[in-house]
């Protein structure tokens, strides 16, 4: 029993071969259009169950003056206003890229989550000055019937299940409007399990408190609906990367025999299936030219499909036996290391005419509270006896990302 309830709401059912679809290879289907029709499919399904409750609440509601029900039903209306507007805004957001818009229109997704964003916050007002008024008059709630009870147990199951449904879909398809569409029907189990919890206190006996919890729950749906504008926020301002996006990023280009190491790393976030990636491959300078191009032509192509993203790299040549770099480096590495062994180097090179100027960027973590120039003061003390005529040009920068 307990895995069959765990498979129900963990991966519920429709969700699963849903996705199986959208993922699939199929010659004539690509994955941005399979994951149009899916979202698509689930915003349908959350429209057809949200007015079904709202329906039936509103008119059982009505009949046997039921104002907790009517409320409820209300809500369930703007629910679906939400699955609407998802359906509507996914067919926007996978419109192809136009000459006023040259990296698509994904980040519809984004505003779109935006909007559901203050949907929730507007439930939760409603929960709250509803609580409020309650608390402030005195004023007895509904009577706990059979009829209610039916009815409110079914809509904290619907939506329970629309809320791991939703999930499941959204970090499945990575769609930040799924997810907002989870947190909507989160807080809708919050508000519907308030109104139960305070009419079966007074049924049972208990103070009047249905207006207390209804304080409560709002607090509650406030959060959520703050977290959801906060992601949406910090998707359309180029917030940092999720980990996990970063460490497929870095596990698949270490998987790549002709990239020797990389850095500078850079993920541009132009909505789902619109996420480019440059980023600076060091590679072997004694390489012919084209076969290295056509090696990195061939990683990109790759990473479009087995990342789903556009990757751009940069081509940086080095030669490991070039006997004066060689000479220099192990001094070098030493002195780098006595001011942080968490600093790292790349594109280290001797310039000038008589070879005598340290060219090099130099990483650091994020926290490293001291400053760029005293950092570059000390390194600079620290080669003068050991590597005397060189003069260094460095680039400070500091590593967002983790890599």
């Amino acid at each position: 029993m307990k895995n069959k309830l765990h498979r129900f709401f963990y991966k519920p059912p429709f969700a699963v071969p849903l996705v199986q679809f959208a993922l699939r290879k199929e010659e004539k289907r690509s994955f941005d259009t399979a994951r149009v029709l899916i979202l698509q499919m689930s915003g349908v399904l959350g429209l057809i169950l949200n007015l079904i409750l709202s329906t039936v609440k509103i008119l059982a509601g009505s009949l046997f003056n039921s104002l907790a029900l009517i409320a409820d039903g209300l809500n369930n209306l703007s629910d679906a206003l939400v699955s609407f507007v998802t359906i509507v805004g996914i067919r926007w957001s996978a419109k192809a890229p136009d000459k006023e818009h040259p990296y698509g229109h994904g980040r519809i997704e984004y505003l779109l989550s935006a909007a559901i964003s203050f949907l929730i916050f507007f439930a939760g007002l409603s929960v709250f000055r509803a609580g409020f008024e309650k608390v402030r008059t005195g004023a007895e709630g509904d009577q706990l019937s059979g009829l209610v009870l039916i009815f409110m147990l079914l809509s904290i199951l619907v939506k329970l299940w629309l809320f791991f449904f939703y999930r499941f879909l959204g970090e499945s398809l990575r769609s930040e409007l799924l997810i907002s569409n989870s947190r909507d029907s989160l807080s809708d189990v919050f508000a519907s399990s308030a109104i139960l919890l305070g009419l079966g206190i007074t049924a049972l006996g208990g103070p009047n408190s249905d207006g207390w919890l209804s304080l409560a729950v709002s607090l509650l749906i406030f959060r959520e609906a703050w977290e959801v504008l906060k992601n949406t926020i910090d998707k359309l301002l180029g917030g940092r990367p999720s980990p996990q996006q970063v460490v497929r990023i870095r596990e698949f280009l270490n998987g790549r025999p002709e990239i020797l190491g990389f850095h500078d790393l850079m993920i541009h976030d132009y909505g789902p299936g619109r996420i480019f990636v440059t980023v600076d491959a060091v590679v072997d300078g004694r390489k012919d030219l084209l076969t290295l191009h056509r090696e990195i032509d061939q990683t990109e192509e790759e990473a479009r499909d087995k990342l789903k993203l556009r990757l751009t790299i940069h081509m940086e040549p080095v030669l490991e036996d070039d006997p004066i770099i060689n000479g220099i480096l192990p001094v070098f590495e030493s002195k780098l290391a006595e001011l942080s062994p968490a600093f790292s180097y790349h594109d280290f090179d001797l310039m000038g005419e008589d070879h005598h100027i340290i060219r090099f960027d130099l990483l650091i973590p994020e926290e490293e509270e001291r400053s760029d120039e005293k950092l570059i003061a000390q390194l600079r003390q620290n080669l003068e006896k050991d590597l005397p005529g060189y003069h260094l040009d460095v680039r400070i920068k500091r590593n967002l990302l983790g890599i």
